[in-house]
């Protein structure tokens, strides 16, 4: 199999523009794609209360459980503060982070009992070969 010779790419003025040109087009363009994001997002958040005040009290709950759910200390705080937030969310809120820390309590559990099985097959494999190197 022949070798892909190597390429002994000397750098011009002319490389050096054409490769500027690239850069700064990639970055208007990553700036073009930011501001849009933000945009995006600004419109949803403005059309979020008309949106929420459309829907029933059961939409309400779910919507505001799963965003504190998933949202820090801190941010749940804030979120709670919601003026349309219906009454019945911090109950909801509560049991299913009581849930979700019973269901990470489980899996540390889990994960630690396979471990220590795993360490002690490890031990049964070690010792008769221990064994069998002191006879």
């Amino acid at each position: 199999m022949a070798k892909t010779p190597k390429l002994n790419i000397v750098s011009s003025n002319a490389t050096n523009r054409a490769f500027n040109v690239l850069v700064n087009s990639a970055s208007s363009d990553a700036l073009k794609a930011e501001k849009a994001d933000r945009e995006r997002r600004a419109a949803i958040a403005a059309m979020l209360d008309v949106w929420l005040e459309k829907q029933p009290e059961t939409v309400r709950t779910d919507f505001f459980a799963t965003l504190e759910t998933a949202a820090t200390a801190s941010a749940r705080r804030k979120i709670a503060s919601h003026a349309l937030r219906p009454e019945g969310v911090s109950g909801v809120v509560e049991a299913e982070l009581n849930r979700l820390a019973e269901e990470a309590a489980r899996n540390a559990e889990e994960k630690a009992a396979e471990a220590a099985n795993e360490a002690a097959a490890n031990d049964d494999r070690a010792a008769p070969k221990a064994a069998a190197g002191k006879a």
